[in-house]
């Protein structure tokens, strides 16, 4: 019997040249085929479904209610603590009980005040109907949490439609006019009309770096008197008068 030898078996001539067998071979290899992609088919689609569930979820999620809006009349303290204070790691019930510590504050006396976080700037913001309540709060200059102390910066905000600035050219009706009117009158009828004139109520907060430095200058400088310290103005400074 003559045998053909390839490289794998060992055939006989009529297995050979029988093509029954390649025929079989050639359908098995088209069945793996398609197998291997019908799993990334597979896989596919249950990518695609779970993208679906999620996007389901998503659009059926409940949005963040947002926080009522804060009386309109209200004066609005805003209160930025420093020395590392993080605010969003705090009950919101502990910080309104150390803020009214210390500014002093019975609860009693509260009791319409409202204490909102800002959670992007690390501040708290008070709305009171009081204004004895708003000096005080924008007289913190420390607050108490967890048993450390942390220095304390606060500020009345201005009123609602108004903003800040210096208007320029403004004729005084006394001189500019030839008008007979008192400067008392004026401030009247301006804030009668809802303008009002403001002054800052405190410089900025100085860290102990600047409180060193001074101190170096004023070591440095004892022999000067109070009219050249009179025109010594520091770069900390946030705003000056001439």
């Amino acid at each position: 019997m003559n045998v053909v030898e390839i490289e794998g078996e060992t055939l006989s001539p009529e297995e050979y040249n029988d093509t029954q067998g390649w025929v079989v071979a050639q359908e098995r290899r088209k069945k793996a085929k398609g197998k291997r992609n019908a799993e990334p088919a597979t896989n596919a689609g249950g990518a695609s479904m779970e993208a679906s569930r999620r996007l389901k979820d998503v659009l059926h999620r409940r949005p963040v209610p947002k926080e009522p809006q804060l009386p309109e009349d209200d004066y609005k303290v805003v209160i930025r603590p420093g020395g590392g204070l993080d605010l969003t790691r705090q009950i919101l019930a502990l910080i309104r009980n150390c803020v009214l510590r210390a500014a002093k504050v019975q609860p009693d006396i509260a009791g319409e005040d409202t204490l909102r976080i800002n959670m992007r700037q690390n501040t708290m913001i008070l709305s009171t109907p009081s204004l004895a309540n708003a000096k005080e709060y924008s007289n913190i200059k420390e607050t108490m949490i967890n048993n450390k102390s942390y220095a304390t910066a606060a500020y009345v905000t201005a009123p609602e439609n108004t903003s800040k600035g210096v208007i320029h050219g403004i004729l005084n009706p006394s001189k500019d006019l030839d008008l007979d009117v008192s400067d008392p009158t004026i401030r009247r009828r301006l804030r009668t009309a809802g303008l009002r004139s403001r002054i800052a109520a405190q410089k900025p907060l100085l860290t102990a770096a600047h409180q060193d430095a001074r101190r170096q200058i004023a070591e440095l400088h004892e022999a000067w008197t109070s009219e050249e310290w009179g025109r010594v103005i520091f770069s900390d400074e946030s705003t000056c008068s001439t």
